[in-house]
Order: C-alpha cells, then sequence, then structure tokens
C-alpha cells in the first residue's frame, strides 16, 4: 500500500511563504515517521547529480517546449550566513512562475540537486530536459542587498537576459517580481487571465514577516525534533505580529498535519487542528491555493469527503498549475475514485516537472500497481531503484507489484530492503510480514507484528497495520477490530487497503465489511468486485 502518497518525495518541496506548506501536506499524506522522510530529502544528495541517457553520451536533446528551472541563488554576502534566504528567493521565483499555466516550470527537488556542485549549464539543461535556466546570487549586508539574475539559453548556454539590483532590504518584493516579469517576456510567453496578478500577489509586504517565514522555512528542512518546533515558534511569532498573516495560519495547518506523523499525534487529534488553520487562512484570502490544498488532504484522508476533495484539488490546479504536489495528491484522488488512466497521467506530470526525484519515480510505479497495470508498475519501480538504490520507496513498491503478480519471495527480498532502509516503517513492516505469513513462515511474521503492538503502546501505529496483517491471516475478528478502530480514528491508510489492486490483500467483500467502507465512501471497491 502507498499513501497518498498524504497525507502522502519529498526531497525537498520548501516553496516559502506559498510552497513551505506544500512539503508539509506531502508529509502529511504520506503519513510517514522521520527516517522515511530523511531517506526522501537525501535521496538525490546523497548520490550525486543524476545524469539522463543524453546527458552521459552526449546526444542532442529535445528539451520540453516553454520550460525553465530556477537553480537556487549563491550567497554571496560577507557572513556567507544567508543561505536560507538565497534559497527563499529563488523558491518564491518557482512559486511565482508555477503560476504560469503555458511556462513548464521545474520543481525545486530536482532544481536544487545541482546545489554547491561545479555542473556544466548545458548538462543541467539536459538532465532536466528544460529549454532555459534562471542562475543568481544574492548579497545581503546590513539593510543593502544586490542581487544578479541570469537567464540562460540551456543548449549553448548563451544569455537571453541578464540584470543586476542594488537596492534596499524592503524593495525585495519588486526585485522578485522584476525577475519573474523579465523571465516571462523574454521567453514569449503569453499570460493568461488573472496569471500576472497571481505572479505579483505577495504573502506579506512586511520584510520582517518575510524574513521570519524564509526562517521557518530553513528549520524545517532540518527535519529534526528541533528543527520543527523552531519553526513553530517561528511562525507563531509571524501571528502573533501580524494576526491575519494568510501564510502564518497556512504553514501552521501545515505543521498540525506534519504533527501527525512526526509527533506521533492520532489523526483524528492532527487533522481538525490542521482544517481550523486552513479554514482562517481562506477567511484572509478565499483565492488562496494553500488552504484548498490542505482542506483536500484533510477532506480525502480524515473526512473521506470525496466531492469535497475534488472541489478542492482543481481548484489548486487552476491557480498553481505547475505544482508538483498537487499532481500528485490529485493522482490519488483519481485512483480511489476509480479513474486510473487519469491517475496514471497526473503522477507522469508530477514526475515531469520533478524528474529527479526518487518519490515521484517511485509514486507512478505504485499509480501503475493500483491502477493493475502489474509488469509497468514492476519496470517503473525497477528504474527508480536503478537510480536511487538507497531510497526504500522504490523497493516497496517493487515488492508490493511482485506480491500482486504472485512472486512471493521477491517480493520478501524486497521488503526486506524496505524495511532496513526505511528504519522499520510501520507499514513496510508489515508488508514483509504479510509476505513472510504467506510463504509459511509464520513466527517472523507473529514477530513483527507483536513488535509493532509494542510500539503502539508508545507511538502512534496506523490500525490499518493490523488491520491488513490480520485479513491474511484469517482472523476475522482482529480484523474487524482493526477495521472499526481504522475509522473511528480516521487513519489514513484505510483508503489504501480498500482499493489494494489485488483482492487477496484487500478488505473482504462481505456485507459486515461493507457498512463499515460505506464510512469511507468507496463503496465502489465492493459492487466491482
Amino acid at each position: 500500500m502507498v499513501l497518498i502518497g498524504l497525507a502522502s518525495d519529498v526531497a525537498g518541496p520548501f516553496h516559502l511563504p506559498e510552497g513551505t506548506l506544500r512539503l508539509v501536506i506531502i508529509l502529511i499524506i504520506i503519513g510517514f515517521p522521520l527516517a522515511m522522510i530523511l531517506s526522501w530529502f537525501f535521496d538525490i544528495s546523497s548520490q550525486g547529480i543524476i545524469k539522463t541517457e543524453k546527458a552521459a553520451t552526449g546526444e542532442p536533446f529535445s528539451p520540453i517546449a516553454n520550460s525553465i528551472a530556477v537553480l537556487p541563488f549563491q550567497d554571496m554576502s560577507p557572513g556567507k550566513d544567508q543561505e536560507y534566504f538565497c534559497d527563499g528567493i529563488a523558491e518564491e521565483i518557482i512559486n511565482a512562475l508555477a503560476h504560469v499555466s503555458s511556462l513548464k516550470v521545474i520543481a525545486r527537488t530536482s532544481a536544487f540537486a545541482f546545489k554547491n556542485q561545479n555542473v556544466d549549464m548545458r548538462e543541467i539543461g539536459q538532465t532536466l530536459n528544460v529549454e532555459t535556466l534562471l542562475e543568481g546570487s544574492v548579497r545581503k549586508d546590513s539593510n543593502r542587498i544586490r542581487i544578479t539574475a541570469q537567464l540562460i539559453k540551456a543548449d549553448d548556454g548563451t544569455h537571453l537576459w541578464s540584470e543586476r539590483f542594488d537596492r534596499n532590504l524592503d524593495d525585495i518584493f519588486a526585485i522578485q517580481d522584476e525577475i519573474s516579469l523579465s523571465i516571462v517576456d523574454h521567453l514569449k510567453v503569453k499570460l493568461l487571465g488573472e496569471e500576472k496578478s497571481a505572479i505579483l500577489k505577495r504573502p506579506t509586504d512586511n520584510f520582517e514577516l518575510y524574513d521570519l517565514l524564509l526562517k521557518a522555512s530553513h528549520y524545517m528542512q532540518q527535519t529534526t525534533q528541533e528543527g520543527f518546533e523552531k519553526a513553530l515558534e517561528i511562525t507563531g511569532l509571524v501571528l502573533q505580529k501580524d494576526p491575519f498573516n494568510l501564510s502564518g495560519y497556512a504553514f501552521l495547518g501545515g505543521i498540525h498535519h506534519l504533527s501527525t506523523l512526526f509527533g506521533n499525534v492520532p489523526p483524528n487529534i492532527g487533522y481538525p487542528k490542521a482544517k481550523e488553520s486552513a479554514e482562517k487562512a481562506l477567511e484572509i484570502d478565499n483565492t488562496s491555493a494553500e488552504p484548498h490544498i490542505i482542506l483536500c488532504v484533510v477532506s480525502m484522508s480524515y473526512d473521506w469527503d470525496w466531492d469535497a476533495a475534488e472541489k478542492q484539488i482543481k481548484y489548486a490546479i487552476q491557480q498553481i498549475p505547475n505544482d508538483v504536489w498537487i499532481h500528485h495528491i490529485y493522482s490519488w484522488f483519481l485512483i480511489f475514485t476509480n479513474r486510473p488512466d487519469e491517475a496514471i497521467s497526473e503522477a507522469n506530470k508530477a514526475l515531469e516537472l520533478d524528474p529527479l526525484s526518487g518519490f515521484f519515480s517511485s509514486q507512478l510505479g505504485v499509480i501503475y500497481l493500483y491502477a493493475h497495470r502489474f509488469e509497468e508498475a514492476i519496470d517503473q519501480s525497477k528504474q527508480t531503484i536503478s537510480m536511487h538504490p538507497n531510497l526504500f520507496m522504490g523497493h516497496w513498491h517493487l515488492g508490493q507489484a511482485y506480491q500482486c503478480v504472485s512472486k512471493m519471495d521477491e517480493a520478501t527480498e524486497e521488503y526486506r530492503k524496505a524495511v532496513e532502509l526505511s528504519g522499520g516503517a510501520p507499514m513496510v513492516t508489515t508488508s514483509l510480514a504479510v509476505a513472510l505469513y504467506k510463504t509459511g513462515r509464520i513466527g517472523e511474521a507473529e514477530e513483527l507484528i507483536q513488535g509493532l503492538g509494542i510500539r503502539a503502546e508508545k507511538e502512534y501505529v496506523p490500525a490499518t497495520c493490523f488491520s491488513f496483517y490480520y485479513n491474511i491471516k484469517g482472523d476475522h475478528e482482529k480484523l474487524y477490530y482493526w477495521v472499526e478502530r481504522a475509522i473511528q480514528e480516521h487513519d489514513s491508510w484505510l483508503p489504501h487497503f480498500i482499493a489494494y489492486p489485488n483482492k487477496e490483500f484487500r478488505i473482504p467483500n462481505e456485507p459486515r465489511y461493507a457498512e463499515l467502507v460505506k464510512k469511507v465512501g468507496l463503496k465502489q471497491y465492493f459492487q466491482n468486485d
């Protein structure tokens, strides 16, 4: 099984202020523990730049039309202590350009994979399959700032546009606007409808608050308990200084989501707080996409209100057509609502926007799996593993695909690797336990499940973990208990259990379970068996 894979790559979607929330949303969608998150974050950086076949051979390439990657800006400040600020500026430009429907904007994960690496611009262009690149530098000293930016043609390295801005710090927002509009102008991209106003929309005009939000994003990226607590503290300070700060409430909603996984807070505690924060953000500005994304995730993973979820996600796509996480979330919505071909299309769009991401590569594989296209799931998962051998999700989803074609020995081998790489993540551990049970190693399987039971006394372990195991074991008394408990807790994993592509491994098609499943709103999986 996979999470919406929300409250379900997080290889780094820290687009601040709006984009910071997207990272949090994804973490939640997934609901994985820290060890799993770390494997996503360091997936690319631990293995260096991944070259495409064409980049490695020097063959000509045909980049995506009207495409751009915004590379991380270099810190040229005297103290070399402004990395968070430099990254924030690049991410804000990514956010602004993501609103332009006729422009393909590479996501932060892949664009930032080249950070602090001496790589030729043409090679970067080939690897990311884009026509243009934006690079720049920042020098921040006292209340003065100098920003340089260059728009580069990827195939030959020539400059299409360059500019240097020497301004006061308070002018940072105007500089970002000028850079974004200059890119659109030089790429001869036509802005439709309200896209220009979306580009120029600012999270705040207060530099102090802007800087605080950038710092909150920086601490969030540390992926430590201390870092998350610091980010929460800073966000609280932002809202104290400005009780009507939209980004502050959106970010707070994301942190409450995150608490359901990192802080082991049960979903029936974390999700209502996230929903409350998102609704406060919408009271301030109901046109902002990020609160709608949070509410979509809450609708899918907590309320199980699929009509509301579709309304929210479609609005978000309309507002930010280049947001990789929106396409990712939408792909899972489409799987759960039995529209597999559309789900595959959305998963492909996500990978196109973030081509170096091991997470999105693995997610395409598991979307193939839930679409009952098992051979394609196997091929895609193997491709993920070839590029990201230490990413647990590739091995986990390959194991699931093998399991669905009755190759249980192969599945067991992949699950063992996934358990080791994930640090014993509960759902991955359950997958291994199921495979061991199916291959006759019952004692080892029972030991793993008992271990999860002991962990559940000290931390939140999804009830669906136990449901999945007792289903295979045929213990209907315990299965019913754990399914009922999963519903009571609004377990984010339950829809995956219901929609699992192999009927042998999902909730039995029996009246008493069908009555429970009605509460999740996915009764079609019983009607169509």
